[in-house]
């Protein structure tokens, strides 16, 4: 796919369209080909990011077409999904699911946190950076949504594990985008002095 790719975005025109239109195909074809495998079709269209990544610019027309056809089209279609797939009964049946929720909710949100708190001694990173990375790397979705799935198709798992993992991914999609938006400004803001006085020391 990137060969293929690479070979293709050099002939296409830049305006986006065509460019659009053959990453889109690239992303339902590996979905496609992912479930015939039997494998969750999301897991395709991850690695037809992965292997696309590399060849799109982050700033321009083909991206930023992406990332509102993901943001106004995907997600909220995954969100719907995700919600279509909670059973409200099962939440009210017993304690055994909130104990799960509880247990698989805590664990990622503490564990995440150690490991963004070990950043501040491997790579030097201040409070607010380290708070970054953890707001970043909390949130659990699409992966853990069709890994719990799969288990759940084969009978590993009951729909109580389910219930738990979309209540969990509820919770850690809401707090890593507030924690980002807390301590990101102050990165945001530091970067910039840096820079700004890394411009100014040769001129003085």
């Amino acid at each position: 796919l990137p060969i293929l790719g690479r070979f293709l975005f050099r002939r296409m025109a830049e305006d986006g369209v065509a460019q659009f239109s053959f990453v889109l195909a690239s992303v339902f074809v590996c979905a496609a080909l992912a479930h015939s495998a039997g494998v969750e079709p999301i897991v395709g269209a991850f690695f037809a990011g992965l292997a696309l990544n590399r060849l799109i610019p982050h700033t321009g027309v083909l991206m930023n077409r992406i990332q509102f056809t993901g943001e106004a089209i995907f997600v909220p279609f995954f969100l719907l999904s995700v919600g279509m797939l909670l059973d409200a009964r099962v939440l009210f049946s017993g304690t055994h699911t909130w104990v799960l929720i509880g247990f698989m909710t805590g664990t990622v949100v503490v564990t995440k946190f150690l490991a963004a708190e070990s950043t501040r001694l491997f790579l030097r990173f201040d409070k607010a950076e380290a708070r970054v990375v953890y707001g970043l790397s909390v949130p659990q979705a699409a992966a853990t949504l069709a890994a719990v799935m799969i288990g759940f198709d084969l009978g590993l798992f009951d729909s109580a594990v389910v219930n738990a993992t979309i209540v969990m991914i509820l919770v850690t999609c809401t707090l890593g985008p507030w924690v980002t938006q807390r301590y990101g400004p102050a990165v945001a803001e530091r970067e910039a002095a840096l820079e700004a006085q890394a411009q100014a020391g040769p001129k003085q």
